[in-house]
């Protein structure tokens, strides 16, 4: 039936009148919804989305009453004044809205007259700037420093990109006072003129030094830093040693450093410095490494041991039951990486160390482990492409020095694209070779892609079996059977996708 021009009329009020009597509670259920919807469709960019005519101005201005609920909700719904080239502090926006955070985002900088006064005027109010993300240009340098050059105690995100050269980083910037900075991102900088600024940042969470230039020998000095940081949780640094670079005023520790809170560890730089970096630091709860390794002037080999890092990560307060190991595309004696987990706790995360290409050998970073290691019960391997070195010499010590690390291992997962390799190493000399390996194996698991099922996957299981024959009945021999199992990769308890 169709509605009548009135009786259409009559709806929408009635509608209208619905909604002008839904509670203050329910209002901010819907507005806080509306936020997260925001957040899940703009993702990287949501915040600058939300706080614009297109997210919280445009509720605020539908009537006075949602204006009301939207601004005694300010911390719910996270309202900022975002401050970007084309969006400028006007004073009746500062005076007529409660005082709400400000966000300054000039990550391009400011390059015209007309946004570097935007800028300066953004940055008038430092009691409430809450964050600012800025790329340093060689003209407005100066009128920056000016405007800058005293405590922002409300600060708590800080990006910076500084032009890498060896021009000085601004000192004084924020005059040191930054007590509430939670997250520091400083691209291009020489550590020696972040000093003031690292020793000063007290409740950083999230540390990023990104293309940092430091003297060979500050490692000590970023170690005492880093000790002013009790809540440090995620820390990335590329270093790149310069001998011009002013020395860092020494500052040495008796013990190692512990960082009670680290979690995430990503290092890029010369093997030098992070050796004389990881003796000054403890991180007993770390789950995340990410290293790359480079060689320096003094010729050292990118596959030199690393002995510190093999007693920070055993440092790790924390048993492992399984290890997941995944080789390199690049060649089958590299590794991509390392997973540790405790299968039985499904809450926590694992700890990971990555280290891409062809930076270090399979045997080595086992050696650095070999503690840890030697703890796990469940042992997987997987590859990111098919092996086939039958006979091969070269591999067959490379798999002998794998498995000799692992003295508790009772499952063997082997993913599609290892398992014929890994038969043809078990059986090799009638099994004899492999007999003194995982003295504690009971079950070899064989994975197969979910959508293949085993007769057709490309490691035939009549192939498998026949080249494992040998090792198994040299186990039985010994009274150590081994069972062998196929299974889908769906069916694993550890995630390969991790």
């Amino acid at each position: 039936m169709r509605l009548t021009r009135a009786a259409a009329r009559a709806l929408i009020e009635q509608r209208h009148k619905i909604v002008d009597n839904l509670p203050g509670d329910v209002l901010l259920e819907i507005f806080d919804s509306y936020r997260s919807i925001i957040k899940h469709l703009f993702e990287k960019n949501h915040r600058r989305v939300w706080n614009s005519r297109h997210g919280w101005f445009k509720l605020a201005h539908v009537c006075r009453n949602w204006r009301l609920v939207v601004l005694a909700s300010s911390s719910r719904l996270h309202l900022r004044l975002f401050f970007t080239v084309h969006r400028s502090p006007r004073a009746v926006m500062l005076t007529r809205l409660p005082p709400l955070p400000i966000t300054v985002d000039y990550p391009s900088g400011a390059n015209n007259h007309l946004e570097q006064n935007r800028l300066v005027n953004a940055l008038r109010s430092p009691n409430r700037v809450h964050e600012i993300a800025f790329q340093e240009t060689v003209d407005f340098r100066d009128k920056f420093l000016k405007v800058t050059n005293h405590p922002f105690p409300k600060l708590r995100r800080l990006v910076l990109h500084h032009e890498l050269s060896l021009s000085s980083f601004p000192t004084k910037l924020f005059s040191g006072a930054t007590p509430c900075l939670q997250h520091l991102w400083v691209t291009g900088a020489s550590l020696s003129s972040l000093s003031s600024l690292l020793l000063s940042a007290s409740s950083l969470v999230d540390l990023t030094l990104d293309q940092t230039l430091a003297h060979p020998s500050s490692a000590s000095s970023l170690c005492a830093y880093l000790q002013c940081m009790p809540y440090l949780r995620y820390l990335k640094l590329q270093m790149r040693e310069h001998s011009k670079v002013d020395v860092v005023p020494l500052i040495e520790a008796k013990d190692p450093i512990p960082l009670l809170r680290l979690t995430c560890f990503h290092f890029v730089g010369s093997r030098q410095y992070l050796e004389a970096l990881l003796s000054g630091l403890t991180a007993p709860f770390l789950k995340d490494v990410h290293i790359l390794p480079k060689g320096n002037a003094d010729g050292d080999s990118l596959l030199d041991p690393i002995p510190n890092l093999s007693r920070f990560i055993c440092d790790i307060d924390k048993p492992f039951s399984a290890v997941r190991i995944s080789f390199s595309e690049y060649a089958e004696d590299l590794f991509r990486n390392i997973i540790l987990t405790d299968l039985c706790s499904t809450n926590e995360s694992p700890f990971k160390i990555y280290v891409p290409g062809k930076m270090v050998s399979m045997a080595h970073i086992c050696g650095e482990l070999s503690v840890k290691l030697a703890e796990v019960e469940d042992l997987f391997l997987s590859s990111t492409s098919h092996m086939s070195n039958r006979g091969s010499r070269r591999y067959g010590i490379l798999w002998s020095g794998l498995f000799g690390q692992f003295h508790n291992v009772k499952k063997l997962w082997v993913q599609c694209g290892l398992k014929l390799e890994i038969a043809y190493f078990l059986g090799e000399d009638d099994g004899k070779l492999a007999m003194g390996l995982l003295p504690e194996l009971k079950e070899i698991y064989l994975l197969c892609d979910d959508h293949f099922l085993p007769s057709t996957c490309c490691d035939a299981p009549t192939m498998v079996r026949n080249a494992l024959e040998p090792f198994c009945t040299a186990r039985d021999r010994a009274d150590l059977p081994v069972d062998l199992i196929w299974r889908k990769h769906s069916e694993c308890p550890f995630n390969y996708n991790n």
